[in-house]
């Protein structure tokens, strides 16, 4: 039952104030959604994973704050520190089109718009320009130029990368 809890949306960090609440570090970019919980799922590192209604939620500076039924002094809520805050992935915010979860990305086939099969998405990396793709050795900028499309159905990204960005496909160099 709790397999569906997958869905990772912050880490608990330590326990906050004397009456059991806990204080997490948001993995998301939609802190307020903290705020409709209903339940979530504490999964640590090792153990058992829990699942408990949310009392209460706030944020505060940078972290949620959970009171969760069952967790009520501070040493209770200090035996859930590391542990995922998780709910199902059909909790998911709903993205607009166009947009989508690192997660649902990776592991995706990607080819060039000529067809040439570049291997499986490993990673999607963060940068401040913009994010990059990461195909084994290969870095792709995720930008509408160079990202054709992104078919979530088949799972397969077609990339149209400029000249020279890919092994195998040096810069042209003319003889003189």
């Amino acid at each position: 039952m709790l397999d569906e809890w997958n869905w990772t949306v912050g880490e608990v960090v330590a326990p906050f104030g004397i009456a059991g609440e806990v204080k997490v570090r948001i993995e998301s970019d939609f802190p307020d959604r903290f705020k409709r919980l209903k339940e979530v799922c504490l999964r640590p590192r090792t153990g058992e994973p829990k699942l408990f209604t949310v009392e209460r939620a706030r944020l505060h500076k940078r972290a949620a704050l959970l009171k969760l039924r069952g967790i009520a002094t501070v040493e209770d809520a200090d035996l859930w520190r590391g542990a995922w805050v998780q709910v199902r992935r059909t909790d998911a915010v709903r993205l607009p089109d166009g947009s989508f979860y690192v997660s649902d990305l990776v592991g995706m086939e990607v080819v060039t718009a000529q067809g040439r099969a570049l291997g499986t998405l490993d990673a999607v990396l963060n940068y401040p320009a913009q994010d990059l793709l990461q195909i084994g050795s290969i870095l792709i900028p995720m930008v509408r130029e160079f990202v054709v499309e992104v078919d979530t159905v088949r799972r397969r990204i077609v990339v149209s990368p400029p000249p020279g960005l890919l092994p195998e496909e040096g810069p042209e160099v003319v003889a003189e």
